[in-house]
């Protein structure tokens, strides 16, 4: 019994190495991640309908997954006031979340925004883990889009890929619309990370040297981390932040450990990217040390990676002081924070920390987010 157990049949082994062998496995895999036909627009998904909440990932009548707070948040500082203290928030924030449609059978260029998997991926970590950064004065409407797959912009070259970004963006520019008519008058942020940083820029280009001067004098920030942003593609259209309060402009980052030049390589490759400190808010290259780093979420990779048993959700409070940071030719380079115990990360060469842009900085970005509505509010009190 134990045998059987512990050894597969000789048919079971002649059957896997005629898999192999055939190359079946290879083309298996290839099918789950690459489109396998050239992009065609009559083959794609149907189109989002904002007007239904199944469009959104996150909205203001249902705010469930960006209404994560981490247990012990501590600013450093008196946050107590309206802004906490209400249900209806005074600022709203429109979010647009990273890739998270990986795979398909077969694959795609863009996802269905019924796709289970993308969905469940597009809600779970960006929601709790990114946009729930705004939850402390904004309502967070992050809208479903029929994303461009990461086969298609791994597997393809930009002008091969940038069909399928078009329709992604067609989709957040539709989204962005219905916002602007429920918006109602309220000051709101523009959020994004990764592929969704992408659309916001192109977003911000394309509207607001054509928005009113009531509509744009709403925008108080836009966070458009984890992705390149040249700085001269943004010249006319909105300044780079300076300074912590400051608002009516924007601010980027990608972050990289200390030497890991294949990642510095990758974000350069696209551009000469914009770089704000997180840690000080600053457009320059001082070093900022890791007493000014407020604390850190342990992400969802620390779920099944080197403490299985450790997850966001009975973490005691956010890591501070993991780590300082600096802003060299629009990278933003910190200190391994595997250096600092405890840290619940897991992190590899070459991979850079893309997928912690939020997460590592959250305390940090909160009380940004909140600093900048104070100084819009104070502003329009004058």
């Amino acid at each position: 019994m134990i045998k059987k157990i512990l050894l597969p049949s000789a048919g079971a082994v002649l059957v896997l190495a005629v898999i192999i062998g055939s190359g079946a496995l290879d083309s298996f895999f290839s099918n789950l991640f690459l489109p396998q036909k050239p992009f065609n627009p009559e083959e794609l998904p149907l189109p989002p309908d904002y007007s239904l909440g199944s469009s959104w990932v996150s909205h203001p009548k249902f705010r469930v997954l960006t209404w994560y707070v981490p247990p012990n948040i501590d600013f450093g500082r008196s946050a107590t006031s309206a802004f906490t203290e209400s249900k209806e928030k005074e600022f709203n924030a429109f979010y647009v979340h990273p890739t998270s449609y990986f795979f398909d059978f077969p694959a795609r260029w863009n996802a269905p925004i019924d796709n289970v998997l993308a969905n469940h991926l597009s809600g779970d970590v960006p929601m709790k883990e990114q946009a729930s950064v705004f939850n402390d004065v904004a309502d967070v409407y992050a809208p479903r889009y029929r994303q461009c797959s990461q086969g298609a912009q791994d597997g393809f070259p930009l002008e091969e890929h940038q069909p399928a970004m078009d329709v992604a963006y067609s989709d957040v520019k539709d989204a962005f619309n219905m916002f602007l008519k429920e918006n109602a008058g309220k000051p709101f942020f523009i959020a994004s990370h990764s592929q969704g940083t992408l659309h916001a820029m192109r977003l911000l280009q394309e509207w607001l040297p054509t928005a009113s001067e009531e509509q744009a004098d709403l925008l108080v920030a836009a966070y458009l981390i984890g992705n390149t942003v040249p700085e001269e593609e943004m010249t006319g259209i909105l300044p780079v932040c300076e300074e912590a309060s400051q608002t009516k402009c924007y601010l980027s980052y990608n972050i990289i450990i200390h030497g890991d030049e294949e990642a510095e390589k990758h974000w350069k490759n696209k551009g000469s990217p914009t770089c704000v400190n997180p840690l000080s808010w600053k457009h320059n290259g001082a070093l900022v040390a890791s007493e000014d780093h407020l604390g850190a979420l342990p992400v969802c990779m620390s779920c099944w990676g080197r403490l299985p048993l450790i997850g966001r959700f009975i973490f005691p409070r956010p890591h501070s002081q993991l780590v300082n940071a600096q802003c060299k030719e629009g990278i933003l380079h910190v200190s391994d924070p595997m250096d600092k115990e405890p840290a619940y990360y897991w992190f590899q060469p070459g991979i850079g920390l893309h997928a912690y842009d939020f997460q590592l900085f959250y305390v940090n970005i909160k009380l940004n987010i909140f600093d900048r509505a104070t100084q819009w509010m104070k502003m329009r009190a004058r």
